[in-house]
C-alpha cells in the first residue's frame, strides 16, 4: 500500500465515523418523536373511548338506538287478492341499517293513509340481513271497501303512505333492543272496479236454440297498463244462469281505459223461451260474479287476483 494513501483512508474513515454518529443521533431523535406520536394517539384513543362510555351511559337509549335504526324503504306489492269487501297481500320491504349490521326479528307496523289507517299487523321476521340491508315481507289486511274512497284521492294526488314500525332487533355490541321508526312509503294500492254488463242480447245456434250472449266491461282507473289472463264470469238474471269459465284470452288494458268483453254463456236456452226469459226491449236485473287475474305492467304489483260481485240492470237488444 502507498503512503501517499493513508491520509486519504483516514479521513475516509472519519468521515464514516461522523456518518455513523450523526446516524445513531437521528435514530434517537426518530424514537424519541415516535414516542411522542405514540403517546398522542394514544391519548386520542383513550379520549374516544372516554367519549364513547359517556355517550352510552348518559345519552337516553331510545335517541341513542335512532343513529342505528334501519331505515325502511318500498320495494313491491305481491299476491294481492281482493274478493268482495276484503284483500289480503304482501308487502316487500327493505332495511338498510345506517352503522352496524342489524338483525330485525319481528315488526310490529301501522300503515295510514290521510290519517286513516288502512291496515297493521304484528308478526316475526325469518330473513336474514346481507351487507346491512334486510329484506322483509310483510303479510297484510284491509277492508277494501272502506280503504276505496283513500285509495282512489290516492290514485289522483300521488299521496304516500305513512307508516309507522316498532322492531324487536339484535344490535352487535348492544343487543336485544325495541326501535320505534316512522317512514314515508311511496307506494299506493291499485284501484279495482267491478265489471258491469252493458248489452244482453240472443243469438241463433241451431234449429230449436239460441245463444245468449252479453257484453261485460272490464275498467282500469290506475296509471299503469294490465293484462287481463284469466276470466270467469257469472250472470244471474231472473230465471236463468248465464255461466262461462275460463276465458283465457289475452286482453290488454291500457291505464284509464275501458274495455268491452263479449260473453257467451254456456248454457243454451230454446226459442220457445226466448220471449218468456230475454223478450226484446225488456229490462232484466242481474246479480254479476267475476274471477279476473290481472297482470300490471312496468309497476311495482304482481299479479293480482280480483273477485267481484256486482248488481245491476240491462235491457235486452235484438242483436249485439
Amino acid at each position: 500500500m502507498s503512503y501517499w494513501r493513508i491520509p486519504t483512508y483516514l479521513s475516509f474513515s472519519f468521515l464514516l465515523l461522523i456518518l455513523e454518529l450523526n446516524y445513531r443521533k437521528a435514530k434517537i431523535r426518530a424514537t424519541t418523536h415516535m414516542r411522542k406520536v405514540w403517546q398522542i394517539l394514544g391519548f386520542v384513543l383513550v379520549l374516544v373511548i372516554l367519549t364513547g362510555l359517556g355517550t352510552y351511559a348518559f345519552m337516553p337509549r331510545t335517541q341513542l338506538l335512532s343513529y342505528f335504526a334501519p331505515e325502511i324503504s318500498f320495494v313491491r306489492i305481491s299476491n294481492l287478492l281482493v274478493k268482495d269487501n276484503q284483500a289480503s297481500w304482501q308487502l316487500h320491504l327493505s332495511a338498510n341499517a345506517p352503522l352496524l349490521p342489524v338483525q330485525i326479528n319481528s315488526l310490529q307496523y301501522t300503515l295510514s293513509l290521510y290519517n286513516k289507517r288502512l291496515a297493521q299487523g304484528n308478526q316475526p321476521v325469518t330473513t336474514q340481513p346481507r351487507n346491512k340491508m334486510q329484506p322483509i315481507i310483510l303479510t297484510g289486511n284491509l277492508n277494501y271497501t272502506q280503504a276505496l274512497p283513500a285509495i282512489q284521492h290516492q290514485l289522483q294526488d300521488n299521496q304516500p303512505v305513512n307508516a309507522g314500525f316498532k322492531m324487536q332487533c339484535q344490535i352487535p355490541f348492544i343487543g336485544k333492543c325495541s326501535i320505534n321508526t316512522q317512514e314515508v312509503l311511496p307506494f299506493s294500492i291499485p284501484v279495482l272496479v267491478a265489471p258491469q254488463i252493458t248489452n244482453l242480447a240472443t243469438e241463433e245456434i241451431g234449429f230449436q236454440h239460441l245463444q245468449v250472449v252479453f257484453t261485460v266491461q272490464v275498467a282500469n282507473p290506475n296509471k299503469f297498463d294490465c293484462y287481463l289472463r284469466h276470466l270467469s264470469v257469472k250472470a244471474q238474471f231472473p230465471e236463468y244462469l248465464a255461466v262461462a269459465n275460463n276465458i283465457r284470452e289475452d286482453y290488454l288494458i291500457k291505464a284509464n281505459q275501458v274495455i268491452p268483453i263479449k260473453i257467451y254463456s254456456a248454457k243454451a236456452i230454446t226459442k220457445t223461451n226466448k220471449d218468456i226469459l230475454f223478450q226484446v226491449s225488456s229490462t232484466l236485473t242481474y246479480n254479476l260474479q267475476t274471477a279476473m287475474l290481472l297482470e300490471p305492467v312496468n309497476a311495482p304489483v304482481d299479479q293480482i287476483n280480483f273477485q267481484a260481485t256486482r248488481a245491476g240492470s240491462v235491457t235486452v237488444a235484438q242483436k249485439i
